[in-house]
């Protein structure tokens, strides 16, 4: 594969100039997907294209021995037979390097399996049309085939160089959609970690149901699996919080005691060992870290006690909730 693509750099003719570098036709990203027999041929197709090289070498010694005559064209036409000849015959060796760089990766699409059904149907449409530039291309080399001598001195020759062009280019861009169509297959690789990372994450804000936790995710997958789902449990929640501030400041308090937060999930082991006995210890989600509760109490008082008692109570403090909602700790709520 390494000595096709070096050999593949080498400039074609001017009359090719706008295709240059045919080394862009061997696509590296692929190589792992290729046989030894796909290999051979794609060194078959690097030995035509030396061939056709030397045809165009010899097609511009020619032109340059007749050049004098180039302001007579229907001289010049005819004395430059020999150089026609040449060029179609280099065109022709192109054309069969190129076809079996096209059967190839025709052979690669059809064969490989596309995890996504979207894009396997793009890739066979990409070979598709690569397909019908080469039967584009065949179809304006054909009318220089099987012509003599007496022929190629009636053929003028700059219509000959542009038809000869007009194929080469189109046999290229059929190359390139192919290559197109292999990328998305390489890209495949991407998009599935791209996935899992999306469904992980969408896991995690399941999990923790908050505001927070669906507005994170909905931040950093903007165009994710789970918007839609997101976006409705967000507007259910929100539609809560609405609900319980519409039920002004009337309703039991409720204090508890954040025991840790951590931006990882903390064991059932640690939890225990951090609030030993304690029957009902909540999750939520907030901000990047995962926060953890101990206890119902129905004052300050019982809740900072608690607190206290934990093996490491410098970790541990009082937070309260009214209607399900955090709301900031007064003195006066010290106090009672």
């Amino acid at each position: 594969m390494k000595k096709a693509g070096l050999i593949f750099c080498v400039v074609l003719s001017f009359f090719f100039a706008p295709n240059a570098f045919a080394q862009d036709l061997i696509y590296a990203g692929i190589d792992n997907e290729l046989s030894d027999e796909q290999r051979a041929q794609l060194e078959k197709a690097d030995e035509l294209v030396q061939k056709a090289e030397k045809n165009t070498k010899s097609a511009d010694e020619i032109d340059k021995k007749y050049e004098k005559f180039e302001k007579n064209k229907k001289k010049y036409d005819k004395k430059t037979w020999e150089s026609k000849q040449q060029r179609i015959l280099s065109e022709k060796n192109y054309e069969k390097s190129y076809e079996t760089i096209h059967e190839v990766y025709s052979d690669l699409i059809n064969k490989l399996e596309f995890r996504y059904k979207a894009d396997g149907d793009q890739a066979k449409s990409l070979d598709e049309q690569s397909n019908a530039d080469f039967s584009d291309a065949k179809e304006k080399l054909s009318q220089y085939k099987n012509k003599d001598k007496g022929d190629l001195k009636k053929v003028k020759y700059d219509k000959l160089k542009s038809d000869l062009a007009s194929s080469h280019d189109l046999k290229i861009n059929g190359i390139n959609k192919q290559i197109d169509a292999l990328k998305i297959y390489v890209a495949q690789t991407d998009k599935i970690k791209r996935d899992q990372e999306d469904k992980l994450a969408w896991d995690d804000a399941a999990d923790v149901n908050t505001v927070d936790s669906y507005t994170g995710y909905l931040s950093k997958f903007p165009k994710g699996k789970f918007v839609a789902e997101a976006n409705q449990r967000l507007q259910q929640l929100k539609d809560e919080e609405e609900k319980q501030k519409t039920m002004g400041e009337s309703g039991d308090l409720v204090f508890k005691v954040q025991i840790g937060a951590s931006h990882i999930q903390l064991s059932d082991a640690v939890l225990r060992q951090r609030a030993p006995g304690a029957k009902n210890i909540e999750m939520v989600y907030v901000d990047g870290w995962y926060k953890y509760r101990a206890g119902e109490y129905k004052n300050y008082k019982e809740a900072a006690a608690y607190a206290k008692s934990l093996k490491r109570p410098k970790d541990a403090f009082v937070v309260v909730f009214r209607n399900g909602m955090q709301i900031d700790v007064t003195d006066e709520m010290k106090n009672k």
